[in-house]
């Protein structure tokens, strides 16, 4: 969620929010899917530094950088390729499959890294599940975000 318009850190969820958890454990106990909701899921240190994407072909920047709506816009925060991010990544998708979830779409994969996404999709999540990615280049084969982009995640 982006709160940029309401604070500056990247406690996720803030602390209010946390507080309403502690304020009424039982209910929301109940209702998780997995971990501490005493404890911030991410914080500042989960995440990269923030700059905006200028360069689109620049899978540097696309991987690392944050989609913004323009100049003044601190964008969408981009989670860092770490054990604490990729633990809770596949915590999520266990708690999901667990309760019969046997379908994902990898928003934007074209954001992450091919590192990042092995981490995080194993065989234990993977297997009896379809997956599928969506990533929007500017055309086909012969396009270089075709081959940015896509291509690797096709080998």
């Amino acid at each position: 969620a982006n709160e940029a318009h309401l604070r500056r850190d990247l406690q996720y969820p803030r602390q209010e929010v946390l507080e309403e958890y502690q304020n009424n454990k039982q209910k929301y106990q109940s209702l998780a899917l997995f971990g501490d909701l005493s404890q911030p899921l991410f914080d500042e240190e989960d995440f990269v530094e923030a700059f905006g994407i200028k360069d689109w072909k620049d899978k540097w920047q696309v991987q690392n950088g944050r989609i913004t709506g323009g100049p003044t816009d601190p964008g969408l925060p981009t989670l860092r390729v770490c054990d604490h991010v990729v633990e809770q990544q596949r915590a999520y998708l266990k708690a999901l499959k667990a309760i019969g979830v046997k379908g994902f779409r990898i928003d934007a994969a074209k954001h992450m890294t091919l590192e990042h996404l092995k981490r995080v999709w194993t065989d234990d999540i993977t297997r009896d599940v379809h997956i599928f990615g969506e990533i929007i280049t500017d055309g086909g084969a012969t396009e270089e975000e075709y081959q940015l982009f896509l291509e690797p995640y096709l080998q």
